[in-house]
């Protein structure tokens, strides 16, 4: 098992993030993110779950990536409507809005739409 798979096992455990985390994990947490444990109580516990919303961060950023892409190929992209697309964490919204993209006829009609779906 690789270093990231021992981490997104551990990162899975939620409750139990600070009892199941070997101090190899944590070395490779601190390397990742620059950050120390130190002796602090549940200074693992913190990283753990700063390192999950980032990851969610990135797979929510991905998706509005790709709805973007969509939509340009279809037209232009007003600032307004590309902001309001990366603003949106939810990610059951951002998958509806990659379909609604795929299948829309142009922005203007995805974006009447998309508050819809």
């Amino acid at each position: 098992m690789g270093d990231r798979d021992e981490l997104d096992r551990i990162l899975s455990m939620k409750p139990e993030y600070e009892a199941v985390m070997s101090e190899e994990t944590s070395e490779i947490i601190e390397l990742l993110t620059g950050m120390k444990f130190g002796d602090e109580k549940g200074g693992r516990e913190m990283v753990c779950k700063a390192w999950i919303d980032q990851r969610e961060y990135g797979k929510a950023e991905g998706k509005a990536e790709d709805v973007l892409d969509l939509l340009s190929d279809i037209g232009a992209v007003r600032e307004s409507l590309r902001e309001k697309i990366f603003a949106e964490k939810d990610m059951d919204r951002l998958r509806r809005w990659l379909r609604l993209a795929a299948r829309t006829d142009s922005v203007d009609a995805f974006e009447k739409a998309m508050m819809e779906v």
